[in-house]
């Protein structure tokens, strides 16, 4: 990926990133993430825990520098994701952080919310 195309998904709204990131997920079957000895999370300005992903590999590798620079792009399943991720995140309270750029723009949505728009993209693209 070029760093045009990257700059230019960074511009997005985060709610254009949003939808870019369910299409593309969905599409793809696979999400990213930031693995060391743990998962890199971030914290919300009410102190509640972010998880971040992303929908392509070198989206996540642009954001693994700084406090996450031994951190290691690591692609998960959609089906456990779906299955495993979402649920447990809903169960722990834990918000997802999708797309996160460079410079920490972060858009947060809820587990639930994200797992219902999946099922939908992924019914449009197995219609």
């Amino acid at each position: 990926m070029n760093n045009a195309k990257v700059e230019d998904l960074s511009k997005m709204s985060a709610a254009d990133r949003f939808q870019y990131f369910v299409k593309k997920v969905a599409a793809c079957e696979t999400v990213w993430g930031l693995q060391a000895d743990d998962w890199a999370f971030s914290n919300t300005n009410e102190g509640g825990m972010i998880l971040p992903f992303w929908p392509e590999r070198e989206l996540a590798e642009c954001c693994a520098m700084g406090l996450w620079d031994s951190y290691t792009v690591t692609p998960i399943k959609l089906s456990d994701f779906m299955s495993l991720w979402l649920p447990g995140m809903h169960a722990d309270e834990v918000k997802v952080g999708f797309f996160m750029t460079p410079d920490d723009k972060v858009g947060v949505q809820d587990p639930v919310k994200l797992m219902a728009d999946l099922e939908d993209e992924l019914r449009i693209l197995n219609s």
